[in-house]
């Protein structure tokens, strides 16, 4: 039986597919459920292809352990979405990608952002937005609001996933940082960070009586803007926290308390009414 047969016999070409085993350090076609198909049931076109790809490994035996770090990243992703599933928080199953074009992340901030996004019994999310000064300000200072998926939600059924976006693997949320303006025209991201004692302990939120619930500030880093580069692509580079924007402030008040104050003259006016 070849392939063209396993196709008829399974329906479509989707549910067969070609994978690394770690224990032969070989690749072989599987089944979409998970069976390896007999290297004998393939066709002439399929062994060719599947033989090609053996040959690489040979070549160059590097690949073989890059195929089986991304296998044991992979079994380390589903377990810590399992993990989190167990602690009532289910995951973002897309990323969002924009339209706009991409210049590179700088080394540095892109070093920042690996540094942080590696951290282990850490969650990070984003909310992405195009908050003005004043609101982002109000935000990183009390907290995101959480509307929910709208206004008209019932607060006691608003939950983490319907304002942040979050995965089992950090690392996608650099990628999210990148692609912010694919959600509603944002302008930039809030970097959001909860530590798994803090999701366990589920008290993440700020509840006042007739107010909308609030994230904790202390689980905001900082908002991550996107910056339009000259050449028409977008990067980013920087967290804006809370400081930055209260020294930015200080800076704005100090350089209008420097400006000097120049009184407009006034006109003298003579006994006559007549000014001089």
């Amino acid at each position: 039986m070849g392939l063209s047969d396993l196709f008829r016999k399974y329906g479509a070409k989707d549910y067969i597919y070609m994978l690394f085993n770690p224990e032969t350090s070989k690749y072989e076609y599987h089944l979409y459920r998970g069976s390896a198909i007999p290297y004998k049931k393939l066709d002439k076109e399929s062994r060719q292809k599947l033989d090609a790809k053996n040959e690489e490994l040979i070549k160059n035996p590097n690949l073989i352990n890059i195929e089986i770090a991304r296998i044991e990243h992979e079994k380390k992703v589903n377990a810590r979405a399992k993990e989190l599933g167990a602690m009532g928080y289910s995951c973002s199953s897309t990323i969002i990608i924009s339209d706009k074009p991409l210049s590179p992340i700088p080394e540095a901030f892109s070093k920042q952002l690996d540094n942080m996004l590696s951290e282990e019994h850490v969650l990070y999310g984003i909310h992405r937005t195009g908050m003005d000064m004043e609101y982002l300000e109000d935000t990183l200072e009390n907290g995101l609001i959480m509307t929910g998926h709208g206004f008209y939600v019932s607060q006691s059924a608003v939950s983490l996933d319907q304002n942040v976006a979050y995965y089992p693997d950090n690392m996608h949320i650099k990628e999210e940082l990148m692609h912010a303006h694919g959600y509603k025209g944002s302008h930039g991201s809030l970097l959001i960070r909860i530590p798994d004692e803090d999701l366990k302990a589920k008290n993440l939120f700020i509840e006042k009586p007739g107010e909308f619930k609030r994230l904790n500030p202390k689980f905001i880093v900082g908002y991550v803007p996107i910056i339009e580069l000259p050449n028409g692509t977008v990067t980013i580079d920087r967290i804006v926290t809370l400081q930055d924007l209260k020294k930015k402030e200080e800076s704005v008040d100090e350089n209008t308390a420097k400006i000097p104050v120049v009184e407009e003259p006034t006109e003298e006016v003579n006994t006559q009414g007549r000014t001089r």
